[in-house]
């Protein structure tokens, strides 16, 4: 989805309440609620009238689950959740380590750029997304702009972003 420009986004920017200057150390909890819905909208849900045994998006979160458990030594992400999109959302809105947070948007966009992307239509087809591949890596790297949080995703990966001057 494209970012509005909101009355109240460019009464901040009138004010001077935009920061014009990059942080790397915290990801804030209104960046990590919009990456939870880009999340939402990209990987989707299963549409119920496709539905057979497998649940596409469901097996995605429990990818990105079960890869980022194994990596920090743990058997999962946080507690035990009724689903595995439940699991790694509560983890990215409530870890306090701000590079575990990067690694999962990171681990998430890679999924998302790599593994959805070069088959989208037939993946849109059985399940119910909002945003293709390309919106989803827009959004997110202007989000990340607009927070003034010096990351982006690009070439796959996430990588700092050094000014906000064009």
């Amino acid at each position: 989805m494209a970012i509005l420009d909101l009355f109240s986004e460019k009464q901040k920017r009138l004010r001077g309440e935009v920061n014009d200057v990059y942080q790397y150390k915290i990801v804030p909890q209104e960046l990590r609620v919009q990456i939870v819905h880009i999340l939402n909208d990209s990987i989707g849900s299963a549409k119920s009238f496709y539905r057979s045994d497998k649940n596409e998006p469901e097996d995605i979160f429990k990818f990105i689950n079960d890869t980022l458990s194994r990596e920090y030594g743990k058997f999962s992400l946080i507690g035990d959740y009724r689903t595995f999109r439940d699991t790694v959302f509560k983890y990215l809105l409530q870890e306090e380590n701000m590079e575990r947070v990067i690694d999962v948007v990171q681990l998430s966009f890679q999924y998302i750029d790599k593994i959805l992307r070069p088959d989208f239509q037939n993946y849109a087809y059985r399940n119910e997304v909002k945003c293709d591949p390309n919106d989803a890596i827009g959004e997110l790297n202007g989000r990340f702009k607009e927070h003034a949080v010096g990351f982006q995703f690009n070439g796959g990966e996430i990588t700092k972003v050094d000014s906000t001057y064009n």
